[in-house]
């Protein structure tokens, strides 16, 4: 996971340095980005990658392991050329999803930025990396009730 501030808005150039710079030493075999504008974020950014330092370049090998998806919640404003490229549904070895789960974090995190707006950039760094363990942490905490229930659901309808 990675996580940048951006300079008005979501520039590509921004949103590559983030990517490549939090997957850098990750040992991935596939990787899935969900993003709600993948469709255009996905275009040329092996080529935009090469303009990147070559500390964050990937070997070509591992550039054919990216899959992209639009997450569920705005696929449909797309067309119908974006739905059928980009759905998660359509993804072998996908599941259920509605792989906004990031989007879900913003919500909680909203709140901070009222208090980092006036930090220094350290201070800043620490609230937001204990806010994000702390998500991750009730994220991890809730899970096995999550596919109990999940399991639970499954098994009722396998009758």
């Amino acid at each position: 996971n990675g996580l940048g501030n951006l300079q008005r808005g979501k520039h590509h150039a921004n949103m590559d340095f983030i990517l490549f710079q939090s997957i850098l030493n990750l040992p991935f075999c596939w990787l899935l980005l969900s993003y709600d504008i993948v469709c255009q974020y996905s275009h040329n950014l092996f080529q935009r990658m090469k303009q990147l330092p070559s500390s964050l370049q990937l070997p070509e090998r591992l550039t054919k392991q990216f899959s992209f998806v639009i997450p569920k919640f705005h696929l449909y404003s797309h067309g119908m050329q974006c739905q059928l490229c980009y759905s998660g549904n359509l993804l072998q070895w996908s599941v259920q999803s509605d792989l906004k789960d990031p989007e879900h974090w913003w919500v909680q995190i909203n709140l901070v930025s009222m208090l980092t707006n006036l930090m220094s950039p350290w201070s800043c760094c620490e609230i937001i990396n204990d806010h994000t363990r702390g998500w991750n942490w009730c994220k991890i905490i809730q899970f096995g009730m999550a596919a109990t229930s999940t399991l639970c659901w499954e098994l009722d309808g396998a009758d």
